[in-house]
């Protein structure tokens, strides 16, 4: 863990782009996971609050870690985590309506 640490504390000094994307890939990994296992757990009815809600803990973690010990708070995490949400969100939404288009074609 504390290699990790020595990592983040580097990356963030040099402010590298690529550093940046690479630190917060675990949130991001996270985000589309628990967005997807929340899918299959709770079906698509609710998809949108399901995801919503997801994202929103993620976030409040990340913001929590800013009062413990031995946790690093970093922006980018957030903003990776946002960014899983948007284009996840935008997918979802995007496949029910080619779902959509394709019932109207049949049917028409």
């Amino acid at each position: 863990m504390e290699e990790f640490e020595s990592y983040r504390a580097a990356y963030q000094k040099t402010g590298g782009s690529f550093d940046i994307i690479v630190g917060s890939l675990p949130n991001a990994i996270s985000t589309m996971l628990g967005i997807l296992l929340a899918a299959l757990i709770f079906g698509s009815k609710a998809f949108f609050q399901n995801a919503s809600s997801y994202t929103i803990g993620v976030a409040i973690y990340e913001i929590i870690q800013l009062y413990l010990p031995e946790r690093t708070f970093d922006i980018w995490d957030i903003v990776a985590t946002l960014a899983v949400y948007i284009v996840v969100i935008v997918f979802y939404f995007s496949i029910l309506w080619i779902v959509e288009k394709r019932k109207d074609l049949s049917a028409g």
